[in-house]
């Protein structure tokens, strides 16, 4: 049986599939830079809510990381400039596995159940 953080996880995943017009399998992350900026910034925005609602779930600490990682204001504009370059320079992966990648890196893994 899948543990709870799997669950989540493919939870998110499915979300995101889900918004997404273009077919994350095919070209991965290309299709991310045709978005405008606003499009973008509010995917960043979504999937770093999505991932502190499932760390809420598993891991207190984490959640205050990602929430603390993430700022407010004039630091979540500069978070959201990184992490756009970040995935503007890993274009060959998707950019919500580009994006954990960032968060595990600031906060650490997402504990399993």
């Amino acid at each position: 049986m899948l543990s709870e953080i799997t669950k989540y996880i493919s939870i998110f995943s499915i979300a995101l599939l889900i918004s997404s017009s273009a077919s994350f399998a095919e070209d991965k992350g290309a299709y991310f830079q045709e978005w405008d900026e606003t499009a973008q910034r509010g995917f960043v925005s979504t999937s770093v809510v999505m991932a502190i609602t499932i760390a809420s779930q598993v891991d207190k600490e984490l959640t205050h990381c990602i929430d603390d990682w993430y700022g407010e204001g004039e630091t979540r504009r500069a978070q959201q400039d990184q992490v756009l370059e970040i995935i503007r320079s890993r274009q060959a992966y998707q950019p919500n596995a580009v994006l954990l990648a960032i968060i595990q890196k600031a906060c650490g893994k997402f504990p399993e159940r």
